[in-house]
């Protein structure tokens, strides 16, 4: 039963693009037909010339590329009505026969797809294995020596802190026995 809404609701698209299209292409300057037909933002000649040529080089992406792409995945896109406007939908059917029609650009579409299809795996495998070298490369080598930096900057900020608190003398064993001396003193009066 879906299927055959899905069915109609493509047919009355495509009776409508059929309708529209002779329109476009033939009667795009009568006014009566401008005013009728289009919507309010195509009734100049320049929004309506925008509008054919984006509209015939999605037909041509579509002969081109599209259709040879479903042909190989054996599938037919169907338009169907949904709540938002106009949707694209796929349905499966066998094209095998189709398949060893194609010529041209749209042969080269399918074996670059397929070819796209042997090799992705490895690509990926290959990008991953580099990627993993990369991350380890980071977090330990860069990282770790990033990290002594950051250790030995502590280090330094922490003994300069320890100098000023036993006096501004660089030498703490100077300082420190000096301080024992001066406890001994007070402890012997």
């Amino acid at each position: 039963m879906e299927r055959s809404e899905a069915l109609l609701q493509n047919l009355l698209i495509s009776i409508a693009n059929a309708v529209i299209q002779p329109l476009l292409n033939n009667f795009a300057d009568v006014e009566e037909i401008k005013e009728n037909f289009y919507s309010r933002q195509l009734l100049s000649t320049r929004d309506i010339e925008k509008f054919r040529n984006r509209l015939s080089w999605r037909y041509r992406i579509e002969q081109y590329i599209g259709e040879p792409k479903e042909i190989f995945e054996s599938n037919f896109s169907l338009f169907v009505l949904n709540e938002r406007g106009i949707k694209k939908v796929s349905v499966y059917s066998p094209r095998r026969h189709e398949l060893g029609k194609l010529s041209g650009i749209p042969l080269t579409v399918t074996l670059l797809l397929e070819t796209r299809d042997a090799i992705a795996p490895g690509i990926r495998a290959t990008v991953s294995f580099i990627g993993s070298g990369v991350v380890y490369l980071l977090t330990q080598v860069i990282g770790r020596g990033i990290g002594l930096i950051g250790r030995g900057i502590i280090q330094g900020v922490g003994s300069s802190f320890q100098d000023a608190k036993f006096g501004r003398n660089n030498n703490m064993g100077e300082t420190r026995k000096s301080q024992q001396e001066s406890r001994r003193q007070k402890g012997s009066i």
